[in-house]
């Protein structure tokens, strides 16, 4: 563990070894979260559209028919299992 600064305008800098480790570069995107029961602030590197839509595209089957709504997509997982 390692510890950093806040300034004055909320920010506080990554130590560029956890930088590296993390393979943060500049410009990405961070989701920021807290747990109001352990105090904890969260950092996490955010998806890129094209990762997601990476994600999503591999649930489905080549060749499956358009999908009109959640339930349709959640059935065509099962299938997949």
């Amino acid at each position: 563990m390692t510890t950093a600064i806040l300034s004055s305008r909320g920010q506080i800098v990554i130590p560029a070894k956890l930088r590296r480790a993390a393979q943060l570069d500049v410009g990405d995107v961070m989701a920021v979260g807290y747990n109001a029961s352990t105090k904890e602030l969260t950092l996490k590197k955010a998806e890129t559209l094209d990762e997601m839509a990476d994600r999503f595209t591999a649930w489905i089957t080549p060749g499956t028919e358009p999908l009109d709504d959640v339930t349709t997509l959640r059935n065509a997982r099962k299938v997949r299992m």
